[in-house]
């Protein structure tokens, strides 16, 4: 994300190119809405020349883990870092519903496997996957 450049980003089909990737394969993941909004919001304000995105007014690349790290003590968040965030998103991916084979695509996974590495169900998550089959056995109409 630290190299990500202006040119990365495709706005009319909503994608963005990673292209410095832990496994060395460019790919292109698609915007939410969220993100849409805010960059393209962020890009208009920032007022820098540079291509980079995230670039402080001195021309210096900005490190997120710093700026997550001082966003994470703001709201009193400890031991949280920005991997964290592919846990919890392969979590809330597995949670919603997502296949396997989604979630390597949205994540970036080569293999299931670290999709499954990726992807933790919450207590609540399962007690709810429980409490509806528990209705599905005891509350089954036989005919």
């Amino acid at each position: 994300v630290r190299h990500l450049r202006t040119c990365h980003i495709d706005f009319n089909n909503r994608l963005i190119l990673f292209t410095d990737t832990k496994n060395g394969d460019d790919r292109y993941v698609p915007m939410t809405d969220t993100i849409y909004g805010e960059l393209k919001e962020f890009l208009k304000v920032r007022n820098i020349a540079s291509d980079y995105i995230f670039q402080n007014p001195s021309g210096r690349l900005v490190y997120l883990d710093e700026l997550h790290k001082a966003a994470c003590k703001n709201v009193g968040i400890e031991d949280f870092t920005i991997h964290d965030w592919r846990h919890n998103a392969g979590s809330h991916l597995a949670m919603s519903g997502a296949t396997e084979r989604e979630s390597a695509e949205i994540l970036g996974h080569k293999s299931l496997i670290m999709v499954k590495r990726y992807s933790h169900l919450s207590n609540k998550h399962n007690a709810k996957i429980l409490s509806q089959m528990n209705s599905l056995i005891f509350n089954a109409k036989v005919h």
